[in-house]
């Protein structure tokens, strides 16, 4: 997305200021950020090859770095690979303002499109909501469980109610896809057996709660904020400990 591209370049830059270059040792491993982890089968087995390629080159271990769900991706990558390959290959992951618990913004996005990109390209968001990866970063239970979200008079939306959310504002499919790009290590999170540095931004209001005084959401809620970086939950940041 947009927004996100401008991230990059800046870490990329960050990273090129610090002596790392690009083809020797800095490499992109950049994929279709629309799909869900569940259609990253030929990726990963992508990544494997060029992280075993660079080690070959180079004789050092591999620190991946990822922003936002590429930090999520790189995790579900290393669940994947062997205790024996990841202590061969693997010194470290660094996610980048990831998600790891899910993340309210995204619940937010399938009723409105007020906040970035959708506020400048709001075509945007119409094709976000057909993302199985924007579904993929809905609030995860482990982090969330019973937390209350949505809040109309006559229900309590909890993450366990994301099926009947879907069904309320039309949009059924919504439950399928949520249910396909579910990742069932990530119910309990397991440590990845590297080494893992979490960062993140805290100490702006970010969205964490609608209260409807209707139970069609069509009328203007009270929204409530919690902490995080505007986009992320301090929660969902915090499920990366």
């Amino acid at each position: 997305m947009y927004h996100n591209l401008t991230n990059k370049t800046k870490i990329i830059k960050c990273l090129k200021s610090r002596g790392y270059k690009k083809g020797v040792t800095l490499f992109g491993a950049p994929r279709d950020w629309r799909k869900g982890p569940n259609e990253m089968k030929q990726y990963f087995k992508d990544l494997k090859k060029l992280i075993e390629k660079q080690y070959r080159n180079t004789k050092n271990k591999v620190v991946l770095v990822g922003h936002s769900m590429g930090g999520i991706m790189s995790y579900i990558f290393l669940l994947k690979q062997t205790y024996k390959w990841k202590q061969k290959y693997i010194r470290a992951m660094i996610p980048l303002a990831s998600r790891f618990g899910g993340g309210f913004s995204n619940w937010y996005g399938y009723l409105f499109d007020d906040d970035p990109p959708a506020s400048e390209f709001k075509i945007e968001r119409l094709a976000e909501r057909t993302f199985p990866a924007y579904v993929f970063l809905m609030p995860k239970d482990i982090t969330w469980n019973t937390t209350v979200m949505i809040e109309t008079p006559s229900k309590n939306y909890t993450v366990a109610d994301m099926c009947e959310f879907f069904e309320k504002i039309n949009f059924p499919i919504g439950c399928n896809m949520y249910r396909d790009v579910q990742v069932e290590a990530m119910k309990t999170m397991p440590h990845p057996q590297t080494s893992i540095y979490c960062m993140g931004g805290l100490g702006i209001p970010t969205p964490l709660k609608l209260i409807y005084s209707d139970d069609d959401f069509e009328s203007d809620p009270i929204k409530i904020n919690g902490d995080g970086d505007g986009t992320i939950n301090r929660e969902s940041l915090e499920a990366c400990l």
